[in-house]
């Protein structure tokens, strides 16, 4: 499904690109600049992580186009010496799809679905504001009668301090074990990332700044076969081998966003993603594709959130959250178990 070719092989496992947690989301597709409590943030960095994470239980999902839905799942446990261990799932299932044979009459009905396996370690550097992370995924993804395998690292460093945080991390760093076609080379989507996130001290605006892929100048698809590619929704000839300014390739690498903090349990967020921008838009049509938002609220001990992504004309994307700490919540049903025996009416 998610495949591209290049002139060396096909890049596999192209869902890994696919922002998971709402709050990526909103924030345009990536929180690699951020760093605190938020066991999520490991999907953009394994570094980025705070101790304060133990315990940390997250889901999303997200009902993305027709029948395709993705989502996770994610846990962190804090040890003793303020390392992190973090176990999650991730999927993205392309739902039912009506086989047919050369003859074009109907044959079984079959299904396709990526997964990835992942355990994180982050750890700080003692005495410093600096830490480190690394995840090991398993990649696993099914196509009918077809099947790929592969394993990838990500491996991540942040500094923070105060209101300052900055990140580098290299991801899907790796082999594919299994292709789909044994004749067809396949490779992991890797790339580096860089980002940086500032929170003002006076104002309640967290701003992040992140560059995509920074080794990798063009990020424009150019097909090996042929020169000119057809706009699939007007028909019209793009040349695609035409000369881009610098401003434009540039571009393509940002994404800017803004998190909001009205409370400790009531956050709004905003995000702006350029080569989701210039990618999706039609032509002549102002570049609003890439506009995000969301917001967060905690409801008793649970957090909520939700995230709204323009991807196309016609094509937008709802995607909710849910995270909780355990720790609290066990507190909370202990003292409501505790007033239950005792007969005990808690004050509001």
């Amino acid at each position: 499904m998610f495949t591209q070719s290049n002139g060396v092989g096909i890049r596999s496992f192209r869902f890994l690109d696919i922002t998971i947690p709402s709050r990526a989301m909103a924030l345009g597709g990536s929180t690699l600049g951020f760093y605190g409590d938020d066991v999520n943030l490991i999907y953009s960095n394994p570094a980025s992580v705070s101790p304060y994470v133990h315990n940390q239980l997250s889901v999303t999902y997200n009902n993305y186009i027709a029948d395709m839905n993705f989502g996770n799942a994610v846990y962190a446990y804090g040890l003793k010496d303020k390392s992190v261990i973090t176990g999650g799932l991730q999927f993205f299932n392309y739902g039912e799809f009506r086989g047919y044979d050369q003859y074009d009459e109907p044959t079984n009905k079959f299904s396709a679905a990526d997964y990835a396996f992942s355990i994180s370690y982050t750890k700080p550097f003692a005495d410093t504001s600096f830490s480190y992370g690394i995840t090991l995924k398993t990649l696993y993804s099914y196509y009918y009668n077809a099947s790929a395998f592969a394993n990838a690292i990500d491996f991540g460093i942040n500094f923070h301090k105060q209101f300052f945080s900055a990140s580098l991390v290299a991801v899907n760093v790796g082999k594919v074990w299994k292709s789909f076609n044994q004749s067809y080379p396949q490779k992991l989507p890797q790339k580096v990332d860089v980002a940086i996130s500032y929170k003002l001290p006076k104002a309640p605006f967290r701003l992040q700044l992140v560059y995509n892929d920074l080794f990798n100048w063009h990020l424009d698809y150019v097909s090996p076969l042929f020169d000119i590619q057809n706009n699939t929704l007007t028909g019209e000839g793009i040349k695609i081998n035409d000369k881009k300014s610098f401003g434009h390739i540039f571009i393509k690498h940002i994404i800017i966003s803004n998190e909001i903090i009205l409370s400790n349990n009531f956050f709004l967020r905003v995000g702006y993603n350029f080569r989701r921008a210039q990618e999706m838009r039609l032509p002549d049509a102002r570049p609003v594709n890439g506009l995000s938002l969301g917001f967060e609220i905690k409801v008793s001990k649970f957090r909520l959130s939700y995230a709204y992504s323009k991807l196309a004309v016609g094509g937008n994307t709802h995607t909710f959250g849910m995270m909780v700490n355990l720790n609290e919540l066990n507190t909370w049903f202990m003292k409501k178990e505790i007033n239950n025996t005792l007969n005990i009416t808690p004050r509001n």
